[in-house]
């Protein structure tokens, strides 16, 4: 390699130097908890008071903690757990435990099997139910432990069989030295729930709810990372008060900052800036947004999926309208698979795909009535950006062969 190679490399190294503070990236990241959390102080007492009210009694039960994706929920029991810890080592509490679980998508198995790994009991990672994983945590309890378990993410246990569900949450609210924290996004948690046995023994009262930060609180706690991540005066006031009031604008969500910090500094990094004004980080938020979102669509959605909502920007952009006909939109991503040598699919399959997109957001389905006995009408609307589905043509080899067809017949209808 040539002298050339390395001096590129070390420029990029001084530029980094001039954007970044050591360790920069560790306080950036989704898992930092800072020293002093900042606006959770009240929901981290409610939470540590909870728990010893259990431990003290050896109570069986549950705390609930809700709130939307990045409203400090997560951070606030650890900080918590941390405390707990502390307290029960200095007040010589003997046989009290209290362990965190992430339930990652894998279904409740994974989750038993990791529950399990926090308390040193060896199982299988396969092949026990859902009753023989649990029958090992109460072997554990008998031996007179009292144990505290937080479940979090635990939306994502709703994707695994009703039964095993419902089983979890049952066996969990009502054996005996057991309590229970479960973190999660939805505020009707109760409402996935049809086993009565369940309902009685869960308590849907004791609640810790987190409101979403405002725009005061998003500045601020940003304000903290930033100071800790870039070098002074790379991210001016006014700059990180655009930020600040898109992310209070987009729902609070902490986590959305972060990954904008980021993505500003790397964009600076790779562009030679030391400093970004309020216009460039106007610019920064919009493209953040628009790879975000492709993103999202990109490596989340099927393949049907994908082209059931192509199909809408198609026809939105072609008949310059938001709102389309499903049967337009059936018909043409029909014409999709054609393109793509893929099989046809049935109206009622269709109908999940589109029923799925409706679930996460990214369309609406509007139903219009004929009148008694005439039928209905279903229309689509596009909720999702259309620069995203923009991006996901022209980022997805899986879609990318359809690009000329949306394009061309637009361009067709609006000549130059």
């Amino acid at each position: 390699m040539d002298l050339d190679f390395f001096s590129a490399i070390e420029k990029e190294l001084e530029i980094k130097k001039e954007i970044f503070k050591p360790n920069w990236s560790r306080y950036l990241d989704y898992d930092y908890i800072p020293p002093k959390p900042m606006y959770r102080e009240q929901e981290i007492k409610e939470i540590i008071s909870r728990i010893v009210d259990f431990i003290m009694g050896r109570a069986t039960g549950n705390i609930i903690i809700y709130g939307l994706p990045g409203t400090g929920k997560t951070m606030s029991f650890l900080v918590a757990m941390k405390f707990l810890n502390q307290y029960i080592k200095k007040k010589n509490y003997k046989n009290v435990k209290i362990i965190y679980s992430k339930a990652k998508g894998a279904g409740i198995s994974a989750l038993m099997v990791d529950i399990c790994s926090n308390l040193n009991v060896n199982v299988p990672r396969r092949g026990f139910s859902f009753k023989e994983y649990f029958r090992e945590v109460e072997k554990f309890v008998e031996n007179n432990w009292y144990l505290h378990i937080c479940i979090d993410e635990f939306d994502n246990l709703l994707l695994d069989s009703k039964k095993k569900f419902e089983d979890l949450l049952y066996y969990f609210t009502r054996s005996k030295n057991i309590s229970t924290t479960i973190i999660t996004n939805k505020v009707d948690l109760a409402r996935e729930i049809t086993d009565a046995r369940v309902l009685s023994s869960l308590d849907t009262l004791n609640v810790v709810p987190f409101k979403s930060y405002n725009k005061k609180q998003c500045y601020d706690i940003l304000k903290e990372r930033v100071d800790l991540a870039f070098v002074d005066g790379f991210l001016p006031h006014e700059s990180l008060e655009h930020i600040a009031e898109y992310v209070a604008r987009e729902g609070g969500d902490i986590r959305t900052g972060l990954a904008l910090l980021r993505f500003c500094g790397k964009y600076a990094e790779n562009a030679g800036i030391k400093v970004l004004n309020k216009e460039k980080v106007f610019d920064l938020i919009t493209k953040y947004g628009i790879l975000r979102d492709g993103e999202l669509l990109k490596n989340t959605l099927s393949l049907s999926e994908k082209l059931a909502i192509i199909a809408v920007y198609d026809l939105s952009l072609n008949l310059r309208t938001d709102v389309v006909d499903a049967s337009d939109v059936y018909a043409t991503q029909d014409y999709y698979r054609s393109i793509l040598k893929l099989p046809g699919v049935n109206r009622d399959s269709f109908s999940v795909y589109l029923t799925r997109l409706s679930t996460t957001g990214l369309i609406d389905i509007i139903k219009k009535g004929y009148g008694r006995g005439k039928g209905t009408k279903s229309n689509i609307r596009l909720k999702v950006s259309r620069d995203a589905v923009k991006y996901l043509l022209f980022e997805d080899p899986d879609t990318a062969p359809l690009r000329e067809y949306v394009f061309k017949e637009y361009n067709d209808m609006n000549p130059t």
